[in-house]
């Protein structure tokens, strides 16, 4: 199911793609002419989400001497927050690649994770029938991404934005509990490493001539590292958790360097000359 909600995500920007690439030209929305340049900083605060899957995960394990519980998980994504410093740089000589990114920062990734644990009466009938327990997680990124964006226009100030990149994780602080109630529970964890292909949908908008914002969802849709067969979710706990990161990039563009009008150059030399 995770893997078809990719696929969806993914096509379905691709789609609004295609049809925008059918409507009329627009003037450009990064500024061509003016005293701002097609490069610039970019500004990136956002709310990071785990999402569960649709379907609860479920476990047997057993006790020493043969008693078996049937356990229920029951995921909850939390919610986390993450911030992003760069720079953007607009690919004139592309038709199919508007504007390249690189961007540092940190994320956080949260969750939680209740359970409840029956207890089969044919391996102990004497046992506690019910164990209820569970577990939270918070892991803190510094973060490196890579993006290539491309943009199709509605207006000369709206625009919708494909993009496909790879981020690279580093885990510097995590914070878990779980109370397994005695259970032999196995709690994944992922490696402190994640290096990921992800890919983003958003909505652009020029608030003014040298600054955009766009709004956008990212998700990963493939694990390179820790690899684990195309699968491009987290396994932490007991849980397959989908990162989603809602995200809010502040683009700014350089201004261009000041320039002396030629006329006021070829005066002023004409001064200078006079009083030598």
């Amino acid at each position: 199911m995770i893997r078809s909600l990719t696929v969806f995500f993914v096509f379905s920007g691709l789609s609004l793609t295609i049809l925008a690439q059918h409507s009329r030209r627009h003037q450009d929305v990064f500024p061509k002419f003016g005293n701002f340049q097609r490069r610039g900083w970019v500004v990136g605060p956002s709310v990071t989400y785990m999402m569960p899957p649709i379907k609860n995960p479920t476990q047997r394990v057993y006790l020493p001497g043969g008693t078996a519980y049937d356990i229920k998980y029951n995921p909850l994504g939390r919610v986390g927050y993450g911030l992003e410093l760069g720079r953007f740089h607009v690919m004139d000589r592309s038709r199919l690649i508007s504007h390249i990114e690189l961007n540092a920062g940190f994320k956080m990734l949260r969750g939680q994770e209740r359970f409840e644990a029956s207890l089969d009466k044919e391996t102990n009938p004497s046992g506690i029938s019910v164990l209820n327990g569970m577990g939270s997680f918070s892991h803190t990124y510094a973060t490196l991404r890579f993006s290539i964006a491309s943009i199709q226009q509605f207006s000369s100030s709206s625009f919708l934005q494909n993009s496909f990149g790879i981020n690279a994780d580093y885990r510097l602080a995590s914070v878990s509990d779980y109370s397994d109630q005695g259970l032999p529970i196995e709690l994944a964890d992922p490696t402190n490493f994640l290096f990921q292909v992800n890919y983003s949908l958003g909505f652009g908008f020029k608030v003014s001539g040298n600054l955009i914002v766009v709004p956008s969802v990212e998700t990963p849709i493939l694990n390179i590292y820790e690899y684990n067969d195309l699968k491009s979710t987290l396994s932490i706990l007991n849980t397959p958790y989908r990162p989603l990161v809602f995200r809010v990039n502040v683009m700014v563009c350089d201004k261009k360097a000041d320039r002396k009008c030629p006329e006021r150059k070829t005066k002023r030399k004409t001064i200078e000359r006079l009083f030598k």
